[in-house]
């Protein structure tokens, strides 16, 4: 009986043990699942927060890039405009941007294509253009245009690593586009906008007003 009474309590107290090790066991395996779990979820917060200030410092430097380009484009196109004073600009105007039945100009395809100046080896290429109401520009807003058509070849295709497209425009629906990666190759503008397009309630036109950017 006493034999008997040994076994039930040697029993017992292995199955204490038993049960004791199994909840330490599990106790342990929930404390480390929380303590990697808290780990794991710093170290994601840590990676997207490096993540955010990576893509906002790379957001920050593209935009000042594009300051630095239409900066530096509209003191070109000053210097120009200053420059192409006592330049006759009917020929050019008619040979580059020709006037079209509907009464609109649109670029020569060559602007498009790849024109070469064979007296200076200029080169312009990625151009298009729509002018509304083409066929009344004085001398003053032709010579605007051929002195943006320059310095939207030129700064385009000096940003083109970075930019794939840079267009000068007005509220009267006239712009000059440098996009030579487009599909669709600018044929809208071109050659197939109405001569009823009018683009002057679109952001692109509404942001650069003096009434709503002074500066």
């Amino acid at each position: 009986m006493l034999k008997l009474t040994t076994r039930t309590l040697a029993q017992k107290l292995l199955f204490a043990i038993v049960l004791l090790s199994l909840g330490l066991a599990l106790t342990g395996a929930a404390g480390a699942y929380v303590v990697f779990r808290d780990r794991s979820e710093r170290q994601k917060i840590n990676d997207s927060s490096l993540y955010a200030r990576e893509r906002t410092r790379t957001e920050q430097a593209l935009f000042e890039n594009m300051r630095q380009q239409h900066a530096g484009a509209t003191k070109d196109l000053q210097a120009r405009l200053e420059a192409y004073r006592l330049l006759d600009t009917d020929q050019i105007t008619n040979r580059l941007l020709p006037v079209k039945a509907d009464g609109t100009r649109r670029s020569a395809p060559e602007l498009f294509d790849g024109s070469m100046d064979e007296r200076d080896g200029d080169f312009i290429y990625g151009i298009g253009a729509y002018l509304s109401h083409g066929a009344q520009m004085n001398a003053d807003e032709r010579r605007l245009f051929l002195a943006a058509m320059r310095v939207v070849a030129e700064h385009g295709a000096a940003a083109h690593s970075t930019l794939d497209n840079f267009y000068f425009v007005t509220p009267d629906t006239r712009m000059v586009m440098f996009a030579p990666d487009r599909k669709d190759r600018l044929i809208y503008y071109r050659q197939d906008a109405p001569a009823t397009l009018d683009v002057s309630h679109e952001e692109m036109s509404l942001i650069t007003l003096p009434k709503n950017d002074p500066e």
